[in-house]
């Protein structure tokens, strides 16, 4: 009996350290366009160095163009995202910085979802 106390406490423990370190939302950014338009979204967060981030995203390019894109502090481009369809990325952060994911719309009529998390 003793040793089933012992493993039941354990299996709560551990559900109560995944719970409170679980996956915390990085940002999104979202529109849905019907004329054409011309803008940057872009959402800032720190990443500190082995951090994976996950990306979600969905796409319907109508007209235009729309790049998505995760730079670091410096400007360089650390990952691009094809567009004009759905997917799931992961990305591994190199450096400790802070990052920004971008939407850069040009003359942009369509619609996206982009979801971060760590």
């Amino acid at each position: 009996m003793k040793k089933y106390k012992i493993i039941f406490t354990s299996c709560i423990l551990c559900i109560l350290i995944l719970t409170i370190t679980g996956c915390s939302s990085v940002g999104s950014i979202n529109g849905n366009y019907i004329s054409s338009i011309s803008q940057n979204s872009v959402v800032s967060f720190n990443g500190e160095k082995e951090d994976i981030i996950q990306i979600t995203y969905d796409v319907t390019v109508e007209e235009g163009t729309l790049k998505i894109q995760i730079k670091n502090s410096d400007g360089n481009i650390i990952e691009d995202f094809e567009v004009n369809k759905s997917g799931n990325k992961e990305v591994q952060i190199e450096d400790e910085d802070e990052y920004e994911l971008s939407a850069i719309l040009e003359d942009f009529k369509g619609k996206f979802k982009i979801n971060a998390k760590k």
